[in-house]
């Protein structure tokens, strides 16, 4: 019974593994990276000067039959030699260090091409990871999950688990993750769902920080008579927590959107929403020892209903209904406003024209509060608070690192400036701190700002009227607009000293295009009882393949604002800001060579004088057997602000040569 019959053995063979590929290939890689960062009398450098060779194997191939497994497996190993230099937590190197290299990835596919399938992967990547060069050296990546995908009409479903892994001498970085979501679609409409849970331990030169997220969604469209009209739900729920070395934060956050729109008879339509953000944040700071805890509940509900007679008269009425209850204070009030846009030929082109109507009476009680509101930005950019009569002493900012992903804490006037403009507030990033720096200067950051509303124990309304003319010429070469807004509060019951706001604003500006060239000239002025400000701004575009298989594109603009005295403003001052950006791509088809080109300057002046470039730069070429890749990276920025400068200074330098030798 031990023995297995010849038909047992016939059908095990079926089963071994079937190479339909094999590549081996011989791979060189020569690299150059270093990051300085000066501030005041600290100065931090580290450098990696790397190269390797190794050798690459890669199979791939099915067991059975082609729809039944397939596999890819890929193994290399060579030497790697490697010299950092550092003034950061370690001495200088005495020399290139040489190791051996290791890398491997295994990847395998069950029932590829069936509705339902299940891939499994495990890969240690290469001990250097471009950018990673500030945490340290001698780091080594791997991953290993599994994913599971099913998919037949109406269903689709998802569970993915990953698990990621990066260490190196003075960083490492745990991530797990589980994730998963499935929908159902027919003709009248679709259910969706999602889950993702996520636990992160990371240390940063020493700094340990342990975070966790989950996230659950729903969505589902309903669609009824003939697609006349349709019915949106959207339901979300987020919890973070994370423990850093200076504060431990605690944030949950419940969403729910719904809105039907339905396209009604006489060319009328119909728009009834109602949205809920509840939100809760508990932070406890170690030094000095404190705990706050916030909570926020917003209710905006209300309908649009928008009218369109022929082609050229569209008019549109809103009502809204906000109600916004926080641990600090309530507001809560309604909102009406009508519209009017209309269009009209004439002998050189089009004329547009609108006015616009608003008012609202709104009972705040307290210091209302706006809570972990996300917001995306790079290095010397802005963004602009969703609210208005912000109380800006209260502006709090924190930044997920681009390293570690956890949230880090941004002070005032060292890393990010604020700004009152009429009623409106900017906050303007001038520098990142060091442990959620990335070398990429033109990385986009995330940023969470938590504020107050200024203290009000009143009702305040609100009426807002204006018009805009607009013409649009010799096919859209010559476009002049202006525009006028007026915005006028009282407060009820008024205290002593206590100004309400008035605001004019008067927009005049001219755009000229003709492709590839586009031209801006504006000028706004803001007439504002509390921060008034005047801007002049120009911007020139062009975009054009210049030659055939090349491609160029530039940007130069230039932006003056000056803020006069106001009620966050003590003084007058201006700010100038000038910049712009270019790039080029060219292609040989015939020779297999790609070759591509940019560059970025921004300089900016006013509370704090700052400056910026970048320039990268990537050469391609394939040579039947032949592989080669260069490219170049460098970043600059200088910041002078009120309590001291900042330098940084970014290098990348990266040759990769590759020749398959079967």
């Amino acid at each position: 019974m031990l023995v297995f019959p010849p038909a047992a053995h016939g059908d095990l063979g079926q089963f071994a593994p079937r190479i339909i590929s094999t590549e081996g290939e011989i791979e060189i890689d020569a690299l150059y990276e270093s990051q300085e960062t000066t501030s005041g009398d600290a100065k931090r450098r580290v450098s990696d000067t790397f190269f390797s060779e190794r050798i690459v194997l890669t199979t791939s191939g099915w067991v059975y039959h082609p729809r039944f497994l397939l596999f890819l497996a890929k193994i290399g190993g060579g030497l790697a030699h490697e010299d950092v230099r550092s003034n950061y937590r370690f001495t200088e190197s005495g020399g290139m260090d040489t190791t051996t290299l290791l890398e491997y990835e295994f990847r395998t596919i069950l029932l590829p091409e069936h509705p339902y399938n299940l891939e499994l992967y495990t890969l240690l990547r290469d001990r250097y990871l471009r950018g990673r060069v500030s945490p340290g050296y001698d780091t080594t990546g791997r991953n290993s999950g599994a994913i599971f995908k099913f998919k037949r009409r109406p269903y689709m479903f998802m569970l993915s688990y990953d698990f990621s892994d990066i260490e190196s001498r003075d960083f490492s970085d745990d991530t797990t993750t589980l994730s998963s979501n499935a929908l159902y679609f027919k003709d009248w409409g679709s259910f969706a769902g999602a889950y993702s849970h996520t636990d992160t331990d990371s240390s940063y030169s020493g700094f340990s920080a342990h975070s966790s997220s989950d996230q659950y969604s729903f969505e589902n469209q309903l669609r009824f008579f003939q697609n006349r009209v349709y019915l949106d739900t959207n339901v979300g729920w987020i919890s973070f927590n994370q423990e850093y070395y200076s504060e431990t934060m605690d944030n949950k956050r419940f969403t729910f959107d719904e809105k039907l729109n339905a396209n009604l008879p006489w060319q009328l339509n119909l728009n009834v929403y109602f949205n809920r953000l509840d939100e809760t944040t508990k932070m406890q700071f170690r030094n000095p020892a404190e705990e706050t805890e916030l909570t926020a509940t917003t209710n905006n509900g209300g309908l649009t209903l928008q009218h369109k007679l022929y082609q050229s008269l569209v008019t549109v009425y809103n009502f809204n209904y906000l109600s916004l209850e926080s641990t600090t204070g309530d507001s809560k009030g309604p909102v009406h406003s009508l519209s009017t846009s209309y269009t009209k030929k004439i002998p050189w082109g089009l004329l547009l024209a609108g006015l616009t109507f608003s008012t609202s009476k709104i009972k705040r009680t307290g210091a209302p509060a706006v809570i972990s509101e996300p917001y995306s930005a790079q290095i010397f950019g802005e963004f602009t608070l969703k609210m208005t009569d912000i109380d800006t002493s209260t502006v709090r900012i924190w930044v997920n690192s681009a390293v570690t992903g956890s949230r880090v804490r941004l002070t005032r006037d060292i890393h990010y400036l604020v700004l009152a403009a009429g009623n409106t507030v900017r906050i303007q990033i001038i520098s990142i701190p060091a442990e959620a720096l990335s070398p990429d200067l033109s990385f986009h950051y995330e940023f969470h700002v938590t504020y107050k509303l200024t203290s009000e124990n009143a009702s305040i309304e609100t009426n807002t009227y204006g018009g805009s003319l607009r013409l649009e010429l010799f096919d859209y070469f010559f476009n002049p607009y202006v525009s006028y807004l007026r915005s006028e509060q009282n407060i009820l019951p008024r205290r002593p000293n206590e100004i309400p706001s008035d605001i004019t604003t008067t927009t005049v500006g001219i755009l000229f295009q003709k492709d590839p060239y586009s031209l801006l000239l504006e000028y706004q002025n803001v007439d504002a009882n509390l921060n008034p400000y005047k801007t002049l701004r120009t911007e020139a575009d062009y975009h054009n393949g210049i030659a055939v298989n090349t491609n160029l594109s530039a940007r130069v603009y230039y932006r003056e604002t000056h803020y006069g005295k106001g009620a966050f403003q003590s003084s007058e001052f201006s700010e100038r800001v000038f910049g712009g950006n270019s790039r080029i791509e060219k292609r040989y088809p015939k020779r297999n060579i790609n070759l591509s080109a940019g560059a970025t300057y921004v300089r900016a002046s006013g509370i704090a004088d700052s400056q910026a470039y970048t320039f990268d730069g990537e050469l391609y070429w394939k040579l039947k057997q032949f592989e080669l890749r260069v490219s170049v990276g460098i970043g600059h920025s200088h910041v002078d602000y009120r309590r001291s400068e900042q330098d940084s200074l970014y290098q990348n330098y990266y040759v990769t040569v590759k020749r398959k030798i079967f």
